[in-house]
């Protein structure tokens, strides 16, 4: 009979290093006894979105304030975030090597130091979960901190057999002493939003605030059940999209050409770049519940803007622009942005008119730029409606530059040459390998180069579908692929870790 800290000793080993090799007949043993214990936990169901957050406590701290932000469900379960033992899997894991260390259970009656807990829903049993801890690294570096807990939400539409999949968060920040700020993740600028009409589009902001003024790019992923493992039994709806740059996500609500009420899981990675290095990431995990009810509306402005919704207002200049929201149930329109708390920059107001027997709720967004306001990166803005007494919302999003800058892309950036060579290359962002389609000729060149021109690597008379990019720091990279020099295409490429 294996020992209760045998059992621990090496669920700490397979947690800080899944790639471990397994030698011994013991080992073996323990892995099947640790596969049964958390197969064991995951009866139980009760968690359904999350994130980790990070804050360096002073720019030259080698201190880290981690906090764990979860969504549960209340319905009829007496399970609760954390846990009691070490080895039902309930693990925070600080990425430096040190032992993980256990959460304690958080939830009604319980609340250990570190912790809150709040019923946001409590007819659709919706709650918010958080601890917090502080943990200090011997030396800077990439650290990535990572929870995992065997207790998913049951009946989730696109993730098969959700109810024994492991509920797993990371994020991942760069830890370093001798920078100007220090660390801290991105900030979302909104509550999540849960619920939403079937048969509706669902406008849904991400938009997150840094205060380091890195760069941020978002990208729909698919969730992870372990520390590696990305879900090959998850299914992102076809229509849903995210915009890279403002973080709006957009889903018409159809899921396999169907309109089917019920809970959904989705994935959003928000990363940071500085110089076109990756300095951090967070990953955010939330779910929608589609629900049978009335439209809730439409919302949009009076503005011709690009995709992105980019608006550039040179220093010691302002705008004034109208956002509306046809008034089927609308209880509210309000803004979110960071400009709300710097005085003399930004305003918004709302006042109700009508259109023919429609009523319109009209809101009214004033900027003005300053030099206080001055940074490379711009100041997203959220304006949310609230439908039905808070029960939905619809977003749209802004970005407000202060620099009339190129908006750079994940995408091809330059094509040049006498013929057009087809060619697609992704995933991008990618952490691995990058695929290559072409229509073109077999043989080609590939070049890898920094964003300051060095050469990464270079590939000649590449013949494969697959280019392998796993020996790559991340960063952002240019690729170039030709079939000879005067015929090729140049991406811009985002290499995760």
């Amino acid at each position: 009979m294996l020992s209760s800290t045998e059992k621990n000793q090496y669920l700490r080993i397979i947690f800080q290093d899944p790639t471990h090799q397994l030698c011994s007949m013991n080992r073996i043993i323990f892995c099947a006894l640790a596969l049964l214990l958390i197969n064991t936990a995951a009866s139980a169901t009760h968690l359904r979105g999350g994130h980790i957050s990070i804050k360096q406590l002073g720019k030259t701290s080698l201190t880290c304030r981690i906090t764990i932000t979860v969504y549960t469900n209340t319905d009829g379960t007496s399970v609760l975030f954390g846990g009691t033992k070490f080895d039902e899997g309930d693990w925070l894991n600080f990425g430096d090597g040190t032992i993980p260390k256990l959460v304690p259970e958080v939830g009604p009656g319980k609340t250990p130091p570190g912790s809150t807990y709040t019923v946001i829903d409590f007819e659709r049993s919706l709650s918010r979960a958080t601890y917090i801890i502080d943990h200090t690294y011997a030396a800077p570096g990439t650290y990535v901190v990572n929870y995992r807990e065997p207790n998913r939400n049951e009946g989730i539409l696109n993730l098969v057999n959700s109810v024994n999949t492991i509920f797993y968060l990371k994020s991942s920040f760069t830890l370093d002493i001798t920078s100007d700020n220090a660390y801290t993740s991105p900030d979302f600028l909104t509550e999540p939003i849960f619920y939403a009409s079937a048969g509706n589009e669902l406008t849904y902001s991400m938009a997150a605030k840094d205060s380091s003024d890195y760069s941020l790019r978002y990208e729909l992923v698919n969730p992870i059940i372990d520390i590696s493992d990305d879900l090959s039994i998850y299914e992102l709806p076809e229509s849903i999209t995210i915009n890279p740059f403002n973080g709006l996500i957009t889903w018409d609500t159809k899921f396999k050409d169907q309109y089917s009420i019920g809970e959904y899981l989705f994935t959003v990675k928000i990363y940071q770049l500085k110089d076109d290095q990756l300095i951090g990431y967070t990953i955010r995990d939330f779910p929608i519940l589609l629900e049978d009810n009335s439209s809730t509306g439409t919302i949009a402005d009076n503005r011709d803007l690009d995709v992105n919704n980019r608006i550039y207002i040179p220093s010691e200049n302002n705008t004034t622009f109208k956002v509306f929201a046809e008034d089927s149930g609308l209880t509210s329109l309000e803004a979110f942005s960071e400009l709300s708390s710097l005085s003399n920059s930004f305003s918004f107001s709302s006042y109700d008119s009508t259109q023919g027997e429609k009523k319109i709720k009209v809101g009214v967004i004033s900027i003005t730029s300053s030099a206080e306001l001055l940074r490379d990166n711009p100041y997203p803005i959220v304006i949310r409606g609230f439908y039905q007494l808070g029960k939905y919302s619809k977003d749209l999003g802004y970005l407000f530059y202060t620099k009339d800058v190129e908006l750079p892309g994940l995408d091809i950036i330059l094509g040049v040459g006498e013929e057009e060579l087809a060619l697609h290359v992704y995933p991008n962002p990618t952490k691995d390998f990058l695929k290559i389609e072409s229509d073109g000729p077999k043989s080609k060149t590939i070049k890898l180069l920094s964003t300051n021109g060095q050469l990464i690597l270079e590939k000649k008379n590449f013949k494969e579908d697959s280019l392998d990019l796993q020996g790559v720091p991340p960063g952002v990279y240019i690729l170039l692929i030709g079939s000879r020099e005067s015929s090729q295409k140049v991406f811009r490429i985002l290499k995760t870790n």
